[in-house]
């Protein structure tokens, strides 16, 4: 049972991972198709659209799996039908709702050519119950390899609509296309994965029935309750870009003395840095994450906590510092010029702050903490607000990357904090400082690199941008493991072989 349990968490490790890095990385393709006009369209409309896959990926799925596995002879009468009736009224509602305001929405955006892409947007949430719903029921039954299955299903082909949906507005120059052609994609790749699940669920054998007299009240309420909760949860970055489409144009308008179409563009390339952090993110705490689940499954969780945050602070900072010493290359490697290298480099900082706000949360949730790490969001994105308001008018896209940064300082403090209180314990026992002289040899490699030689066409910076992130990891990892710099209980018994030298 417990190999059959750790199998189906990296079945879903593996597909959540490829899905995170396909959304990441496709953005890049889209800027370049679709310019930044175009990734600003893109950029209005996807927080509404990830919010809907979040519950149908994450959300809604961890929670009816929860209930299923506590209560094994769950039928459709006594549950599955009445979850999804009482999902399907929400969800359809919401739909409802954003689709008769989108008018509104585009309004309060201050740009009234948003309203077909925003009503395509809500479309996405009548797909939700259906997904979730048939997800959730493999998870809880422990077939974690059907859901990952349909995840990839549903990101590939979501992936290839927004590529093909980039490539029809490059060539016909109808930028706002791309937001009803995106959840169209969205759509589609929901449909598709649905009906994989359904064909997979009718081979089933049917589970043995409860008695009538059951009330499905409780689980109704659990499953609605859990999918909100554990949603909110794994989407801070999405809560902060919602935040950013109905405040960040109208506030730079103010006092900028700048005109609309400026105004958007500079949102399109303000957020240019968020594939980059939700990709570097993923990848430097992927590895951590893959270690939480030993908290749930043993009472001993400090140790596993512990090993969580050391990987996540030694990669995240790296990455962070990595990518601000990088990105005006990086910047004209990805997105075809340096526009906005100082901005997009502020919120690089986002990159260990985000990283640990995240690993944290998960040992959080893992530990029963899920209410308190939203509670944590909440605070963050009421920060965000109230920044924006005050600095944007004053500093302009400055001024909205500090308020992300502050934003993202609060879940991740409080997150830490609840987390050694939880543990009543450190969570880094070994001198992090002691990465420094590991960060400066790193630094002082890619300082040197730029020093000899930068290209100058995109062509020859793709092989230099990759041997310059390579070696400096090579670097790092070196020093990090000349100076001692992580002690044996921080690190996961299959790194410290090569990471700790032995004395003598």
């Amino acid at each position: 049972m417990k190999n059959s349990w750790l199998q189906g968490t990296a079945w879903l490790m593996l597909a959540g991972l490829t899905g995170k890095i396909l959304s990441a990385g496709y953005r890049i393709p889209l800027q370049n198709l679709g310019g930044d006009i175009g990734f600003y369209v893109y950029q209005q409309i996807y927080p509404i659209v990830g919010i809907g896959i979040i519950f149908a990926l994450q959300g809604v799925p961890a929670a009816v799996s929860r209930v299923v596995a506590e209560n094994r002879k769950l039928t459709a009468a006594s549950f599955y039908l009445p979850v999804f009736l009482c999902l399907s009224v929400f969800f359809w509602l919401l739909a409802g709702a954003g689709f008769v305001s989108a008018a509104s929405l585009a309004g309060l955006m201050d740009d009234r050519n948003l309203i077909s892409s925003l009503k395509a947007s809500f479309l996405v949430f009548l797909f939700v119950p259906f997904l979730a719903l048939l997800r959730g029921a493999f998870q809880g039954e422990e077939d974690m390899k059907t859901p990952a299955v349909s995840q990839i299903l549903e990101q590939f082909l979501r992936v290839a609509g927004i590529l093909i949906v980039s490539t029809i507005v490059y060539v016909t120059g109808s930028v706002y296309f791309i937001g009803t052609g995106t959840a169209a994609a969205v759509i589609t790749g929901m449909v598709a994965a649905t009906g994989y699940l359904f064909v997979k669920w009718k081979k089933r054998e049917l589970q043995e029935q409860l008695p009538a007299a059951v009330s499905s009240f409780p689980y109704v309420k659990q499953v609605l309750f859990y999918s909100v909760l554990i949603s909110v949860n794994y989407m801070m970055l999405l809560l902060l870009q919602l935040t950013d489409a109905f405040t960040f144009v109208p506030l730079l308008l103010e006092d900028h003395g700048i005109s609309v179409t400026e105004a958007r563009e500079w949102k399109g390339i303000y957020d240019r840095a968020q594939p980059l952090i939700q990709l570097v993110t993923v990848l430097a705490s992927s590895l951590a994450l893959s270690i939480l689940p030993a908290i749930v499954r043993s009472e001993q969780s400090v140790e596993p906590v512990r090993q969580a945050m050391a990987l996540t602070l030694v990669i995240s900072t790296a990455a962070s510092v990595g990518l601000l010493l990088l990105f005006p290359e990086i910047n004209r490697l990805f997105f075809q010029d340096e526009s906005g290298t100082g901005v997009l480099r502020v919120q690089m900082v986002m990159v260990i702050l985000v990283s640990l706000a995240l690993t944290a949360a998960s040992a959080l949730q893992g530990l029963g903490y899920a209410a308190w790490t939203a509670a944590l969001i909440g605070g963050g994105l009421i920060v965000k607000a109230g920044l924006n308001v005050v600095l944007i008018p004053e500093f302009g896209t400055y001024g909205s990357a500090v308020a992300s940064v502050a934003a993202v300082s609060v879940a991740a403090s409080g997150n830490l904090f609840l987390l050694k209180k939880k543990l009543n314990s450190r969570l880094f026992t070994w001198k992090w400082g002691r990465m420094l002289p590991a960060l400066a040899g790193m630094s002082l490699f890619v300082l040197a690199l730029k020093w000899l030689y930068i290209p100058e066409g995109r062509l020859l910076l793709l092989p230099w941008v990759l041997a310059a992130s390579g070696g400096g990891a090579i670097v790092y990892a070196l020093l990090l493991r000349q100076f001692r710099v992580l002690p044996a209980e921080a690190l996961p018994a299959q790194f410290r072989k090569w990471f700790i030298k032995e004395n003598g």
